[in-house]
C-alpha cells in the first residue's frame, strides 16, 4: 500500500475573501514595481490587523498619522479555512486580528488613501495561482 499525499490547494479550491491590511511605511509612487514594497507584510510571528472594507481601515487608522504621511493598505485574499482562525475585535465586527504572513506574490494591491480619495495600484507580482501557506502562528 503506498501513501498518497494530500493533494496541494491551490486558491481556487477554497471560496476567497477579501481583507484589508494597514501598512505603516511610507512608499513613494515611484517604487511600485519594486519587490521589496509588496513584501512588507512577509515578516512572521507577527498579529495584523484585517480590515473587512477600505473605508473602515481609513475610518479608523487615519487618525493615528501625522499630516505629512498617507496612509496605505494592502489588499489580499483569505480562504475560508483562514478566515475562520481570524479574531474579532471586541465591538467591532468588521476588524479582525490574525497572524498570517504575506509573500510579494500574495498581495493583490496596494490601496493609498489621499485627500479623502482611494488611489489603488495593482501589484505587477501578483499570482493568483499561487499554492497557499500554512498561517504562522504567533507565539
Amino acid at each position: 500500500m503506498f501513501f498518497n499525499p494530500a493533494p496541494k490547494k491551490n486558491l481556487e479550491d477554497e471560496k476567497l475573501r477579501c481583507f484589508f491590511i494597514p501598512i505603516v511605511e511610507q512608499i513613494k509612487s515611484s517604487d511600485y514595481h519594486k519587490i521589496y514594497i509588496w513584501n512588507l507584510a512577509k515578516e512572521s510571528n507577527i498579529t495584523r490587523k484585517f480590515y473587512s472594507s477600505p473605508e473602515a481601515l481609513a475610518r479608523m487608522e487615519s487618525g493615528r498619522l501625522g499630516s505629512n504621511n498617507i496612509l496605505s493598505c494592502y489588499k489580499v485574499s483569505l480562504t475560508e479555512t483562514q478566515y475562520q482562525q481570524l479574531r474579532t475585535i471586541s465591538g467591532r465586527d468588521n476588524v479582525f486580528l490574525g497572524s498570517f504572513n504575506f509573500n510579494y506574490s500574495d498581495v493583490e494591491s496596494l490601496i493609498r488613501f489621499v485627500q479623502g480619495q482611494q488611489q489603488e495600484h495593482a501589484n505587477p507580482f501578483y499570482k493568483q495561482e499561487t499554492t497557499l501557506n500554512q498561517p504562522v502562528c504567533a507565539a
